[in-house]
């Protein structure tokens, strides 16, 4: 039994949990989708889910660690859109100028930020007035928001200013241009835009970006917001769920590794010992003092005959008998002859 990580997971689920939390960021008008905004929290995201799902490295490492490298190439684009979020205005170019009023509020573009945009309603009107030093003529006109850092143009036009006008005022609703994404994008959308427009003409161009915030009559206003609601908690229920799945394989390889080393220690002891699981103990050696050693064997006594087994020997008769001359011989050294018994 193996743990289970799921370093790949991780990454489509953190992708999609990113996605979510800065559409949600953007619906509700917290923030706009600016490239810190959003390829931080998409970096921020994927790293964190990524640690959920995987817990481990000791297998599919280089998946974990090629995720974690894609979370930091998000983390360091987001690095370079610090500027544009939180050290940059809106702007207008040089020998032009821009003024928008909203209810009570009125500012150019350099008076808006993404955390001080202009802010209207969607039912609201935003009131104008803009002008050149010089004289524009056949200018073609475009009005955008940057997603991510990048531009999209939304609207175009042309004009050849054949009245030499050099300023121009006027009144747009709110409602016109939400209806028009509505009709192009399919949702109804809220919240906070970087916005653009520029006018090129044969004088020269004219350019302005600044924010604007069209706030959310409640947190769940639009059918798109109740989505990015429901999107976001089912994802974190995911992910939770997978979490704890790969927990508990962590778990249980480790509870099965452990049973295998204390099987495999009691079959190398049996082994050892000759059948028996019980650990050898060592002699000491006869050599060291105090030490002792195995009893020498003793040799089995022997039993004594008894009375009874012994068998009473026969007397040899007399008769049979030769006696022997224990007189010395004589100094002649001559043997004497044995006499002979008759």
């Amino acid at each position: 039994m193996k743990p289970r990580p799921k370093p790949l997971v991780g990454l489509f689920f953190g992708l999609l949990l990113g996605l979510v939390v800065v559409g949600l960021l953007w619906q509700l008008g917290v923030a706009p989708p600016d490239r810190f905004i959003l390829f931080g929290v998409v970096a921020v995201s994927v790293a964190l889910v990524e640690l959920v799902v995987t817990q481990t490295v000791r297998r599919g490492k280089r998946r974990f660690v090629a995720v974690m490298i894609l979370a930091g190439v998000f983390g360091g684009v987001a690095l370079t859109g610090i500027p544009e979020v939180f050290l940059n205005t809106g702007s207008v170019s040089e020998g032009c100028s821009l003024q928008a009023t909203s209810g009570d509020e009125d500012a150019a573009p350099s008076d808006t930020s993404a955390f001080a945009p202009l802010d209207t309603t969607p039912t609201g009107t935003i009131t104008w007035q803009s002008s050149t030093d010089e004289v524009l003529t056949n200018w073609d006109s475009g009005l955008g928001m940057y997603i991510g850092g990048i531009p999209a143009t939304l609207w175009t036009a042309d004009r050849p200013n054949d009245e030499q006008l050099q300023s121009w005022e006027g009144s747009e609703s709110v409602a016109t241009y939400l209806d028009r994404l509505e009709d192009a994008w399919g949702v109804q959308l809220r919240g906070t835009y970087h916005v653009f427009g520029y006018i090129h003409a044969d004088e020269g161009d004219c350019e302005m970006a600044g924010y604007v915030r069209v706030n959310a009559e409640n947190p769940f206003a639009t059918p798109l917001i109740i989505a990015l609601w429901v999107a976001g908690a089912l994802l974190f229920v995911i992910i939770v769920w997978v979490g704890v799945s790969v927990c508990r394989s962590i778990r249980d390889a480790k509870a099965f590794a452990k049973q295998e080393a204390l099987a495999a220690g009691t079959a190398t002891g049996t082994l050892g010992t000759g059948g028996s699981a019980a650990p050898e103990v060592a002699s000491p050696d006869a050599s060291s003092p105090g030490a002792f050693s195995a009893p020498e064997p003793v040799a089995e006594p022997v039993a004594e005959p008894t009375v009874d087994d012994v068998k009473p020997t026969e007397a040899m008769p007399t008769a049979a008998m030769p006696t022997v001359d224990e007189s010395p011989a004589e100094a002649s050294g001559e043997e004497t002859e044995e006499p002979k018994t008759p």
